[in-house]
């Protein structure tokens, strides 16, 4: 019997069918539940909705109908960094974002990305825990050929990044 520790959850591996059952536990998606994610957006105060958000669907409903600047400010918050470093990795001109209100609604491109960051944050402090996590971001990355905060300017390199943090979480290092 063998044991190791992820994001904090200690793990025992007892056989294929635990094995199995572990997988189902810690894989990404079990982490980045849209509720958690929105959630990060701010939840109700800061994007108001009548149901709730459970799903995928709901999520994407939401990214359809854009999402308030605001969010930008809490996604910032919740990792624990400079509003300007999200502004960063986000399709859209600070001179540009600067026009808008807080409330004002941001386009359908901006909001997608503002929840891939929420989901691929939600994972990586999962992962890693929070400070370890936003250190991770900024640290040059062998396999990842640079910084992964930097590759979170497209959605592929978010997946890459995310990939990156999974292999991590299941102590495959190469």
């Amino acid at each position: 019997m063998s044991e190791r520790s992820v994001g904090g959850q200690r793990l025992i591996k007892l056989g294929i069918t635990k094995n199995v059952r572990i997988f189902e536990e810690i894989i990404p998606e079990t982490y980045m539940t849209p509720a958690k994610v929105y959630q990060r957006l701010g939840g109700q105060q800061y994007v108001p909705v009548q149901e709730g958000v459970q799903t995928g669907a709901d999520l994407a409903h939401l990214v359809s109908h854009g999402l308030p600047k605001q969010t930008i400010k809490r996604l910032a918050d919740s990792l624990g960094v400079d509003e300007k470093e999200i502004i960063s990795l986000l399709p859209v001109t600070p001179r540009n974002l600067q026009r808008y209100k807080d409330t004002d609604t941001l386009s359908e491109t901006v909001a997608d990305r503002l929840v891939t960051l929420a989901s691929l944050f939600e994972w990586g402090e999962h992962v890693l825990g929070k400070d370890y996590f936003n250190a991770w971001l900024h640290t040059p990355s062998l396999p990842l050929g640079d910084r992964p905060i930097a590759l979170l300017t497209s959605n592929t390199g978010a997946q890459a990044v995310k990939d990156e943090l999974t292999r991590i979480a299941f102590g495959v290092l190469a």
